[in-house]
């Protein structure tokens, strides 16, 4: 059994996992739900890999861990010593890994 919402002027409840409704009038919008639990699968992941083949072949997983470490450290101290260009990159390589936004371009006015 199903209702037709547009017609009772109902929202969908949060639980759905759709994203909110929100009520303009007589249109409703959906606006979009980040998900909190996706860092923590990366994460899990990221762990899980070198855990699933260090069963396999101990010192392969922890060269695999070994890697991961480095490549972490890498990107994060690029971002924070770098040089401006390079830090710029890192950052904007945590930004897509973070699927976020690009931040607006500043604008060059010189007075």
């Amino acid at each position: 059994m199903t209702t037709d919402l547009s017609r009772t002027g109902a929202s969908l409840p949060e639980e759905v996992g759709c994203g909110h409704a929100i009520s303009t009038g007589s249109a409703q919008v959906a606006t979009p739900v980040r998900v909190p639990w996706r860092s923590v699968g990366a994460g899990l992941a990221s762990v899980g890999t070198p855990l699933g083949i260090a069963m396999l072949h101990p010192l392969l997983g922890e060269a695999m861990a070994i890697v991961e470490l480095v490549t972490i450290l890498t990107v994060l101290g690029t971002a924070l010593f770098g040089s401006q260009i390079l830090s710029e990159r890192a950052f904007r390589l945590l930004r897509w890994l973070g699927d976020r936004a690009e931040p607006p371009v500043p604008s060059d006015r010189k007075s």
